[in-house]
C-alpha cells in the first residue's frame, strides 16, 4: 500500500475543481461563510447605509415641512433603517477583522462561482433600470423570467407562467389591498414642457387628489 508522500506525486485533481491558490489552501464554494466574506459585506453594508442615509434619502423623499423632525415624517423610518444598519454593520465589521486574525487561511471560491454571482448582480441592475424606464410590473416580469432562465430552466411554458403570475400578484397586492401606486415608469426624465397628461404635475395630480396635496404642502 503506498500513498502520495512515498512516491512524491501529487494526488489528482477532481473534476471541476480548481488546485489550490496557496500550500495546503482548498476551494471553497462561493456561499461558504469565510471571514474575509465577512469583512467585505460588513464594508459593503455600512457603506450601503451611509449613503441611503446622508444622500438618497434627502435627495429622494420629499419630507411636508408640518411633518420635519417628527415621527410621522416620511423620511423617518428610512433614516431609522438605515441607523440601525450602521450600527450592526459596524459591529459586524468589528467582528469580523478580529476573527481574520484569529483564524487560519481559509480557500477562494471559483472563478466558476463568481460567474453566476456577477450574472445576478447585473440581472439586479438591469431590474432597477427596467423599473424607470417600463414600471415596476413589466420590470419584473421580465426580472423573474431572466432569472429563471439563467439558472438553467428550459421549459418556456413554465418560465411565462411563473413571470406572469408573480408580479400580476405583486401588483394586485401593493395596488388593491394595501392601497399603494406603484411607481411610474420614467418620472425622473419626463417634464412639463412634454405632451399634455405625462408631465410632472400631471403624475403627481394623478397619484394623489388635489387637495392632499394642498394640505401638505
Amino acid at each position: 500500500m503506498s500513498d502520495n508522500r512515498s512516491t512524491g506525486t501529487e494526488a489528482p485533481v477532481a473534476e471541476g475543481t480548481i488546485p489550490a491558490l496557496e500550500p495546503g489552501q482548498t476551494p471553497v464554494e462561493i456561499d461558504t461563510p469565510t471571514c474575509r466574506g465577512d469583512v467585505i459585506a460588513a464594508v459593503f453594508c455600512l457603506c450601503f447605509a451611509l449613503i441611503v442615509y446622508f444622500l438618497v434619502i434627502p435627495a429622494q423623499v420629499y419630507v411636508p415641512r408640518a411633518f420635519v423632525g417628527t415621527a410621522n415624517s416620511p423620511a423617518f423610518l428610512p433614516k431609522l433603517i438605515c441607523i440601525l444598519l450602521a450600527v450592526l454593520s459596524a459591529v459586524y465589521l468589528l467582528n469580523s477583522i478580529i476573527a481574520i486574525r484569529r483564524e487560519a487561511t481559509q480557500g477562494r471560491a471559483r472563478m466558476s462561482d463568481w460567474a453566476i454571482a456577477g450574472g445576478m448582480v447585473a440581472i439586479c441592475l438591469a431590474y432597477v433600470g427596467g423599473i424607470l424606464a417600463i414600471g415596476l410590473t413589466l420590470a419584473s416580469a421580465a426580472c423573474v423570467a431572466g432569472t429563471i432562465y439563467f439558472f438553467g430552466e428550459r421549459r418556456y411554458v413554465l418560465i411565462a407562467a411563473i413571470a406572469l403570475i408573480l408580479p400580476a400578484l405583486l401588483w394586485y397586492f401593493f395596488v388593491k389591498v394595501a392601497n399603494i401606486l406603484l411607481p411610474v415608469p420614467g418620472l425622473e426624465i419626463l417634464g412639463d414642457g412634454g405632451a399634455p397628461g405625462i408631465g410632472m404635475t400631471a403624475v403627481v395630480s394623478v397619484m394623489q387628489p388635489a387637495g392632499q396635496i394642498a394640505g401638505l404642502s
